[in-house]
């Protein structure tokens, strides 16, 4: 079994397989796996009619795509000692096979919301939210798709908003990842809104279509000096996802507990819940 690097080259292989079979984890993109190839060591292979994604860095094996993943999970633990299985689904992970210990990972859980809340804002649970939404109108904020003539002003918002990324290797890497999307725009075929306020870029936000009822939202990064920019930059966000599409995952919160109130914050419809799988033999 050989695993290779992943390359933009790769982008028609993973749409045939997510398309015969659509994700529900937000990890399971081709613009995920692409972006954050670099940092997280991230290597590919086909076998047995399934798509293999590993991480070396972290060791772990993505939930593969095919037919029955779970069965393919069986296979590759004994094939790759030292790994385990990482952010794989509830069904999937309790069809595994054999010696397995299997451990939720709450803090990969995904956030789901409906997507007609979050473009309205109605309700008391969402009052807050509306009113900072409402706030920052009073910029007459501008809405634009990203395009690349407005890649420039995404890159801007994006480096200030890095300029203490050296400091946390976490953020140092997400700052790679964002500057892969955004450089491979149209290359990987996403799409996202950006804000402007006097022409000037406020923020912008990334994402896709996961499956047929669902966008993910890769990143969202904004100039926090404007009270309300983010929670105008979801609602835009929200207002360009096509009509027909029912929720937009917002991904995890990786145990921050400043993420996890965010995340809360917007009332979520549910929550994709992820496992661990490793063989019971190796856990200590």
């Amino acid at each position: 079994m050989k695993f290779r690097d992943v390359t933009m080259e790769d982008r028609e292989i993973f749409r045939e397989y997510l398309k015969t079979y659509p994700p529900r984890i937000s990890e399971m993109t081709f613009t995920n796996i692409f972006v954050w190839a670099q940092q997280r060591k991230h290597r590919m292979t086909e076998m047995d009619d399934h798509l293999v994604i590993i991480s070396e860095k972290e060791k772990i094996i993505y939930q593969p795509v095919g037919q029955d993943p779970a069965m393919m999970i069986t296979k590759l633990l004994p094939l790759l000692p030292g790994y385990h299985a990482g952010r794989v689904e509830h069904d999937i992970a309790r069809a595994v096979d054999g010696e397995v210990e299997i451990t939720e990972t709450s803090d990969q859980y995904d956030y789901v919301y409906e997507l007609d809340s979050l473009r309205t804002l109605e309700g008391s649970k969402l009052r807050a939210k509306r009113n900072f939404k409402n706030k920052f109108g009073e910029n007459n904020p501008q809405v634009a798709r990203i395009t690349q003539s407005l890649i420039p002003e995404c890159l801007r918002v994006h480096d200030e908003w890095c300029k203490n990324c050296k400091e946390d290797l976490m953020l140092l890497a997400e700052s790679d990842a964002v500057g892969n999307a955004l450089t491979n725009f149209d290359e990987l075929g996403i799409m996202g809104v950006v804000v402007l306020v006097g022409n000037k870029a406020v923020g912008f936000a990334i994402a896709e279509r996961l499956n047929d009822e669902t966008y993910v939202e890769h990143f969202e990064k904004a100039d926090i000096t404007f009270p309300g920019v983010s929670e105008y930059l979801n609602y835009a966000l929200a207002k360009a996802i096509p009509q027909g599409i029912h929720y937009l995952n917002r991904e995890q919160d990786l145990g921050i507990e400043e993420l996890r109130k965010a995340r809360k914050s917007y009332d979520p419809a549910f929550r994709v819940k992820k496992y661990s799988i490793e063989k019971s033999h190796e856990k200590d």
